[in-house]
C-alpha cells in the first residue's frame, strides 16, 4: 500500500504536470486545430475512457482497491484526459473524469444486498409508516426535514426494492455524484470560459482533503444544490438572464439544498454577505 509520504511526493509531481499544460495553453503553446492534434487527442481521450472504465468495473467486482493497478489507474486518467483536453478535447474526456471519481469512491459490491448507515433508521419509519414524524430524525437540531430520506423511501417504493437494500442507496448515490461533477464542472466553465480548467476542476475537488466529499448523501446534495444555485446567480451577472426566473430557480434550489443538508443554510448565510 502507497504510503502518505509517498503520496505527497505524487500528487506534487501530479498537480506540477497540470499546471504546466495550462501555461503552455494560456501561453498558446498548444495549437488544437491541426490533424495531428486532433489525433492525439482523440487516442488519450479514448484510453482514458477504457482505463477509467476498467477501473470502475473491478473495483465493484473484486478486492481491487489499494493495488498497484488500482493506483496507476488513479494517476493515469486525469493526465490522459488533461492532454486530450489540452490537445483539443473530446467529450469522453468528462465522461472519463467522472467514472474516475466514482471508482475512487466505491469498493466491491457486498455479496448481501443489504446497507446500513445513519439514517437507515429514518428510512426505515418512512417506509413502514408512510408519513414522516420529527421524532424520526437522526438529528433534529439541524436537520429535522431529511429530504434525501423522503427520497429514498419513496425510491424505494417506486422500484419496489427494501429500504435497506445496498441497490437503493447505491442509485441515490450516484445520481447525486455524476450530478455533483457536473454542477463543478459548469460553474468553473461559466467563470473561466476554459474546458481544461473545468475538467480540472473536479481532479482537484476529489483530490483535495478539504474539498473531497465522502459518500455522504446529505452533503453531496445540499453542496451541488448550492453550486447550482449560485452558477444560476453568476449567469444573472454574465449572460443578462431573465432576472425573474433566475430569481425563482435559485430560491428553489437553495430551499432544498437547506433541507437536504445544514451546509446549504451556511452558505446561504454567507452568500448575503458577499
Amino acid at each position: 500500500m502507497i504510503s502518505f509520504t509517498t503520496a505527497l511526493v505524487l500528487f506534487t509531481f501530479i498537480l506540477t504536470g497540470i499546471y504546466t499544460g495550462l501555461l503552455l495553453v494560456n501561453n498558446g503553446s498548444i495549437a488544437s486545430t491541426t490533424k495531428s492534434n486532433r489525433s492525439v487527442s482523440r487516442l488519450f481521450s479514448v484510453g482514458a475512457f477504457i482505463l477509467s472504465s476498467i477501473g470502475v468495473a473491478l473495483t465493484l467486482s473484486i478486492d481491487f482497491r489499494e493495488t498497484s493497478p488500482y493506483f496507476i489507474i488513479t494517476v493515469l486518467v486525469p493526465i490522459l484526459a488533461i492532454v486530450s483536453r489540452l490537445f483539443g478535447g473530446y467529450s469522453l474526456d468528462l465522461a472519463s473524469i467522472v467514472l474516475w471519481h466514482i471508482m475512487m469512491y466505491f469498493s466491491k459490491i457486498p455479496y448481501i444486498d443489504v446497507s446500513i448507515g445513519e439514517g437507515s433508521g429514518m428510512l426505515r419509519e418512512i417506509s413502514i409508516n408512510d408519513h414522516w414524524d420529527f421524532k424520526w430524525a437522526h438529528n433534529p437540531n439541524y436537520n429535522p426535514i431529511p429530504t434525501i430520506a423522503f427520497i429514498q423511501a419513496t425510491l424505494s417504493r417506486i422500484i419496489a426494492v427494501p429500504w435497506y437494500s445496498y441497490v437503493l442507496g447505491t442509485m441515490l448515490f450516484l445520481i447525486w455524484a455524476v450530478a455533483y461533477d457536473l454542477a463543478i464542472y459548469r460553474l468553473t466553465h461559466i467563470l473561466t470560459y476554459n474546458k481544461v480548467a473545468s475538467l480540472i476542476s473536479i481532479i482537484l475537488i476529489a483530490i483535495t482533503p478539504e474539498t473531497s466529499i465522502h459518500q455522504h448523501p446529505y452533503q453531496w446534495s445540499g453542496n451541488m444544490l448550492t453550486l447550482l444555485a449560485l452558477t444560476s446567480i453568476i449567469k444573472i451577472l454574465k449572460e443578462g438572464v431573465s432576472l425573474r426566473e433566475i430569481i425563482i430557480l435559485s430560491t428553489i434550489l437553495f430551499t432544498g439544498s437547506i433541507l437536504s443538508h445544514a451546509t446549504g443554510l451556511s452558505l446561504l448565510i454567507l452568500s448575503i454577505f458577499l
